[in-house]
């Protein structure tokens, strides 16, 4: 049953990785994916790293786990997340392909 978890958990994980890339070239252009992907990638690798050690520093403060994952589900992280979700809601659609194209190859 752990490795059946640990497969669905590893591709879903994955998927982040795969889809950031094409994601931030259709909306941004072959001009600024290097700054959006770094932003991407910092910001990301942040939260994900910070999220067990405060998960761990509050059970170890609190000795439950029922705080824990209340506080950080209520955090201002999590205000930002439904903030950034609607704020995507609002965003103009991505370049047309053949524009994207055409940036790449260089021709007009």
């Amino acid at each position: 049953m752990v490795y059946w978890l640990a497969i669905v958990f590893g591709l879903g994980y994955g998927g982040i990785f795969n889809a950031a890339p094409t994601i931030i070239f259709e909306y941004f252009g072959t001009h600024q994916v290097g700054k959006a992907l770094g932003l991407f990638y910092v910001f990301f690798r942040t939260r994900t790293a910070s999220g067990g050690e405060l998960a761990g520093y509050l059970f170890d403060e609190t000795r439950r786990w029922s705080f824990p994952s209340r506080s950080i589900s209520r955090s201002p992280a999590s205000a930002c997340c439904f903030f950034s979700s609607a704020l995507a809601r609002l965003a103009p659609p991505p370049f047309p392909q053949s524009r994207s194209f055409r940036n790449i190859t260089g021709t007009t």
